[in-house]
């Protein structure tokens, strides 16, 4: 009589690649380079929306009044009040939602990722660079 179990054959755990986070974030990093365009792309698209939000519809919210972004010269707590007060509640709850909680988020970090994406494909090109090691050249492209 046979068992319909399978074979007990005694099982070796692997053993942890020491250096496998660090090895698969340098490479994650290494392939930002083929990216560079699309990224660049989406960025502009963002920025475009986002401005296009600003000028065409948040100011609509405010009666005419620009965002506390917009003032280059900056803004005093009279005029952040007046502006916050002209938005009311439902247009402080729509800038609060899609300005500072959306694009003010999601901005910076795609423009960060587009910005090492771009060291990294320019660097490709220079002799120098295309030389180092692997995890040189993601950390030169960070900082």
């Amino acid at each position: 009589m046979t068992s319909r179990l399978p074979a007990k054959a005694r099982t070796i755990p692997a053993e942890p690649d020491q250096y496998g986070l660090g090895r698969n974030l340098t490479a994650t990093i290494l392939r930002l380079s083929r990216h560079a365009g699309a990224l660049c792309f989406l960025s502009a698209v963002v920025f475009i929306a986002m401005t296009a939000l600003e000028f065409f519809y948040f100011r609509q919210l405010s009666g005419g009044l620009p965002s506390l972004d917009m003032r280059i010269l900056g803004f005093t707590p009279d005029e952040g009040m007046a502006w916050l007060t002209a938005l009311g509640r439902r247009g402080g709850e729509i800038i609060l939602v899609w300005h500072y909680l959306t694009f003010d988020l999601l901005f910076p970090a795609l423009l960060s990722v587009t910005l090492v994406s771009l060291i990294l494909a320019t660097g490709r090109r220079l002799k120098a660079f295309r030389v180092l090691p692997a995890q040189l050249q993601s950390i030169f492209a960070l900082v």
